[in-house]
């Protein structure tokens, strides 16, 4: 067995703009000033505010390990992994639109990180007497990142703070399903997404000012790249017979529908309808909250297409990724079957979950199958 341990301060300097001490200013730009007379002013213009006190990042990083063989048939490595990132260098979002520096906010280093995680593999082979032999291995990553400082507004509500969550997680809405009633809708807070009505989708009023706008949204899933990696197969023998298998996955992961309204009007992408769509979309004869997908209509509905908790789902799988059974003749002549993408475990299984977010209007997984033969001289 053999223990490794490593602690390090390291930097980042490629930051978001080459020189980010620099203020920038492009002369002779149209700055929308009129004078009495009804001349438009032309003049300097500040694209970039520099940032003098500018550095690079700083990373503390501490990876813990252990190599080991159990039995001389089995090798295990194991490492756990932390790094703590801060003076992230990114653009102000909270300076208030009076300062007068709406679309040319600064840069400055006023964002932290913390990663942490585990890294694993293991591997396993037995001669079990003197026809079987048997290698199985396996590996598994698990990654977590939480943000610990961000600029946003001092007087953020809890819920739309993205502090403590994942980099690039989800936002949205959270759906409430759909509206089944006139009534329901009377009783419920005002939508601010255009003209909605029964078998439109009912978000959630957070902040409880009896509205539901941009100040409801909060964070509703997991980023679109997997906290949880993992893989795992191996091989049997017996006398002439061989079996292969490998199996892959990953979990802790979200993907979000999108681009998949059929029929829509010019000015909108309007897409062929899906069949999950036609088989389990609300109806007058199908009025219930947990359909699939909102009413159907030859317009765009503004209010459908929101991102929200009703298009989010769960893109996690296991995939039997290859399996191979072979015969041997001779110790020069094999024949076999192989197939690729035999098998997914999904709980979402619309289009292939690897994929991630969209519609699904890609090339489709091919699952394959084949015979051979391996003739070796």
């Amino acid at each position: 067995m053999k223990i490794r341990a490593t602690y390090g301060l390291t930097g980042n300097d490629a930051l978001a703009t080459r020189f980010p001490y620099v203020t920038e200013v492009s002369m002779n730009n149209n700055l929308d000033w009129w004078t009495g007379s009804g001349t438009r002013v032309n003049g300097p213009l500040v694209n970039i505010y520099g940032n003098a006190n500018a550095t690079w990042e700083k990373s503390k990083k501490l990876n813990l390990g252990v190599d080991m063989t159990l039995l001389e048939s089995m090798d295990i490595t194991i490492d756990y992994f932390k790094e703590d990132r801060s003076g992230i260098f990114m653009q102000r979002s909270s300076v208030p639109s009076t300062m007068g520096v709406t679309g040319m906010l600064p840069y400055a280093n006023i964002g932290s990180v913390k990663n942490k995680g585990v890294d694993m593999s293991v591997a396993y082979s037995k001669v079990i007497g003197k026809d079987w032999v048997l290698r199985l291995n396996g590996s598994l990553t698990y990654a977590h990142n939480e943000i610990t400082e961000i600029d946003e507004p001092v007087n953020v509500e809890p819920y739309s703070s993205r502090i403590g969550h994942p980099i690039n997680s989800i936002i949205g809405y959270v759906s409430d399903g759909l509206f089944t009633s006139q009534e329901e809708i009377d009783r419920s807070p005002k939508q601010s997404f255009g003209n909605y009505t029964v078998g439109d989708i009912k978000y959630k009023d957070l902040n409880g000012d009896n509205v539901v706008n941009g100040y409801d949204r909060t964070i509703i899933g997991n980023p679109e790249i997997p906290e949880i990696i993992y893989g795992f197969g191996g091989t049997l023998k017996y006398k002439k017979w061989d079996l292969s298998l490998f199996f892959q996955g990953v979990a802790k992961v979200s993907l979000m529908m999108s681009d998949i309204h059929p029929f829509s009007e010019a000015g909108h992408k309007g897409y062929n309808i899906a069949q999950y769509i036609v088989d389990d979309h609300w109806s007058e004869s199908n009025n219930v909250a947990g359909a699939a997908y909102p009413r159907l209509s030859p317009e765009f509905i503004t209010n459908n297409a929101q991102t929200s908790t009703y298009y989010l789902r769960n893109a996690a799988f296991l995939r039997l990724k290859n399996a191979e059974l072979g015969y041997s003749f001779f110790p020069w002549l094999r024949v076999y079957a192989a197939g690729t993408n035999l098998l997914t475990f999904s709980p979402f299984s619309t289009w292939d979950p690897e994929m991630g977010s969209g519609n699904g209007l890609k090339y489709p997984l091919q699952r394959t199958a084949k015979i051979g033969i391996q003739f070796h001289y």
